[in-house]
């Protein structure tokens, strides 16, 4: 992860930088959360930088789109974890348990369902005068 950061460190950092150091976190990838060491930077003038692309790839979008994906394929809750591609030995995975499958599934789906709901009928054409 460390390689893949660095020129956004070395760039935003500039001269004055502080790349020791390292705090858990996670990140989207193939379908689940992979939890590794992330790098802190802080820079003299204004301390700890955001990394842009350790945001990115930490963001859940993609993890949720994934699901919903596999889902919408036929691939159940309990499936889930078997449908996706192994991890390196050594790396911890999240977000692939029943429960969390579920989860990621039941609220956007909820969202979906409540919005379609508050349209008005004839804004779908249900209804007609």
């Amino acid at each position: 992860m460390c390689e893949a950061v660095r020129p956004e460190v070395e760039a935003g950092a500039g001269a004055q930088r502080d790349a020791s150091g390292g705090a858990r976190g996670e990140v989207t990838l193939g379908g689940r959360r992979i939890v590794l060491q992330r790098p802190r930077v802080r820079a003299a003038t204004v301390g700890e930088l955001t990394l842009t692309s350790f945001a990115f790839a930490a963001g859940r979008d993609l993890l949720d789109a994934r699901t919903l994906e596999a889902i919408a394929f036929g691939v159940s809750n309990r499936d889930y974890r078997r449908s996706l591609d192994a991890v390196p030995e050594g790396l911890g995975e999240r977000s692939v348990s029943r429960s969390a499958v579920s989860r990621r599934f039941v609220a956007p789906s909820s969202q979906q369902l409540t919005e379609w709901m508050a349209r008005p009928l004839r804004a779908v054409g249900a209804c007609q005068d």
